[in-house]
């Protein structure tokens, strides 16, 4: 797991995206099944059209990002903005891998068209 970013915010209760790269050095597939970072209410896995998830399947020895334009998570209903040198700490769960722990560190969101 790389440690990710997840979007700037001024306010609390507000929604943001986050994002990370999962890398599978097992020789099996794996499936992440669960997911929940802690300073938001809810967690959702969306694919890049924004239509929720209810996993995602890393491919043995590869890696599956989540970025802009891609799957993603929406974090809404934060208990804190997210601010310059903020750290989210997320938990994802696997069929295989069970558990894991991921970090995502603030950065700025993209300037609006």
């Amino acid at each position: 797991m790389d440690h990710g970013s997840v979007y700037m915010t001024k306010d609390k209760q507000t929604s943001t995206q986050g994002f990370l790269q999962i890398h599978n050095d097992g020789s099996t597939d794996d499936v992440l099944t669960g997911w929940d970072c802690s300073n938001a209410d809810k967690t959702a896995l969306l694919d890049k059209d924004g239509k929720p998830l209810t996993e995602l399947r890393i491919p043995a020895r590869q890696s599956v990002t989540l970025a802009p334009g891609r799957d993603y998570f929406a974090l809404s209903g934060l208990r804190y903005p997210v601010q310059r040198g903020s750290i989210m700490p997320c938990a994802l769960t696997f069929q295989q891998a069970g558990q894991v722990g991921a970090f995502l560190n603030e950065v700025k969101p993209p300037k609006q068209k």
